[in-house]
């Protein structure tokens, strides 16, 4: 059988290759097919579609479908079937679906209680099956985690493709369900939590200023009055112009009274709008912000938004000396908890045929709006933009190495955490993981993904 015919719903024929719908009428591709399953051994194009039928049966038994039909599903016996020119279709009293039966299966979709269509967005595993990985990319995966293995301080490496974990890995002690503390990872969290607020109408707009919610501190003469010019869209893109909180100047701010007053007092250097300036006490002022829109706690917020119906038990996360909680910075969950999040996203913020985020703020929040002068990654609210192996990626990404990755163009979320103790020194681990993503894990799994899609398409062209 055809390696990809599972997955894919791949014909095959009695000489073990698999014959694909080709783009030019008339005319078929048979990929003789390595042991590894990934079709590159030898490719020969028959001048007209030969029916692929054993030699052990009449000719009378290859017919009875055509190029274009749906393919069989798992199972069935695809060598016992024939191929047919497109331009050559039978009459539509020999086909197998004749107007009769639509009629009828229209007639059941309306009139059996219970049945409708599924929600947009809403992951359908008969639509999206599992990704059958062939055994060349099943090694690959196996390397790449023992590849992570050695990259001190990793602790887990989880990979998903379409809601199927294809990778899970735990290393120095880790679990799935112990929580760790994901660092400026809870950015991107509190942008989820910004796109809520605003369907929900506790945010009128990201273009309005932010003086209105810092009366006691916006009150005053004589502050700098391109301070009252700063959007919450500035906050987002950290382009609010102010001086950084973080880097040399973090032990301070966080050793301050008021965080709040302590950001807002810093000088401003660059105009409003203008360049990125990576700050957490930014993102900070946004989990005010949402605390007075919302008139409860960030905390409370994302759980009874996001986390509850996500079935996150969001437990632990640090708060300011004014009792705000810490935006964008400290929250803690676990490895398998971030890939619910990342799902979300991949998923354009439906879970289990629920809509939690609205899918135009996901496609906002990961358009590049700005980029870091020191990373070069590009910056959308609270998520870095980049693209590894050609393909581009949305990610959150915290200090010492905690990520999620979202690739979207082939249906996979990447997750990984690290120790903050016991660090190696000298060592970019930044680096490593992105060369982890890219040399190692897409390697494995890049052709497999786009084999199968290859497959999908030609498929759907035939239908």
């Amino acid at each position: 059988m055809c390696p990809w015919a599972y997955s894919a719903g791949v014909r095959t024929s009695n000489t073990g290759c698999c014959v694909l719908p080709s783009r030019k009428a008339g005319t078929s591709s048979r990929v003789a097919m390595d042991r590894d399953g990934m079709g590159e051994a030898s490719v020969s194009q028959t001048s007209r579609c030969v029916p692929q039928v054993p030699p052990d049966l009449p000719p009378s038994a290859g017919a009875g479908r055509y190029v274009g039909d749906p393919l069989p599903g798992p199972g069935r016996n695809c060598a016992r079937r024939a191929c047919f020119d497109l331009d050559r279709r039978p009459p539509m009293r020999h086909r197998r679906h004749g107007w009769h039966g639509w009629l009828l299966v229209l007639l059941l979709v309306l009139l059996v209680p219970g049945t409708r269509a599924a929600e947009p967005g809403v992951f359908d595993p008969a639509w999206h099956p599992p990704m059958r990985l062939p055994s060349l990319a099943a090694d690959v995966l196996a390397r790449v985690e023992a590849q992570a293995a050695d990259l001190d301080p990793l602790n887990s490496l989880l990979v998903a493709h379409r809601g199927t974990v294809v990778l899970e890995a735990y290393y120095r002690g880790m679990t799935p369900h112990t929580q760790v503390n994901i660092k400026s990872a809870s950015k991107s969290i509190l942008s989820a939590l910004v796109g809520i607020a605003l369907a929900e109408g506790y945010l009128d707009s990201l273009r309005q200023p932010i003086a209105p919610f810092f009366p006691e501190y916006f009150e005053q003469e004589d502050i700098d009055p391109r301070k009252r010019t700063i959007t919450l869209e500035d906050l987002l893109t950290m382009r609010s112009g102010l001086e950084t909180t973080s880097f040399q100047h973090y032990g301070a701010w966080v050793s301050s009274r008021d965080w709040v007053r302590d950001a807002l007092d810093r000088p401003v250097v660059e105009a409003p709008g203008g360049r990125m300036i990576y700050s957490t006490g930014t993102s900070h002022l946004v989990s005010v912000i949402l605390t007075k829109a919302t008139g409860m706690s960030t905390l409370a917020f994302a759980r009874t938004r996001l986390m509850d119906p996500l079935g996150i038990d969001l437990r632990r996360w640090d708060r300011d000396p004014q009792g705000y909680y810490f935006g964008g910075n400290n929250m803690a969950l676990s490895p398998r908890e971030l890939l619910r999040i990342g799902e979300l996203y991949r998923r354009g913020g439906w879970y289990e045929g629920r809509r939690i985020i609205p899918e135009a703020w996901i496609r906002a929040s990961t358009t590049p709006r700005t980029r870091s002068r020191y990373s070069g990654n590009r910056y959308g609210y609270f998520w870095w933009i980049r693209r590894f192996g050609g393909y581009e990626s949305w990610f959150a990404w915290g200090y010492g190495g905690q990520y999620v990755f979202v690739l979207p163009a082939l249906d996979l979320v990447v997750v990984c955490t690290a120790s903050l103790n016991d660090r190696p020194r000298g060592v970019n681990h930044n680096r490593r993981i992105y060369d982890l993503l890219e040399r190692g894990l897409l390697a494995a799994v890049t052709p497999a993904v786009e084999a199968e899609r290859r497959w999908a398409e030609r498929a759907g062209r035939g239908r």
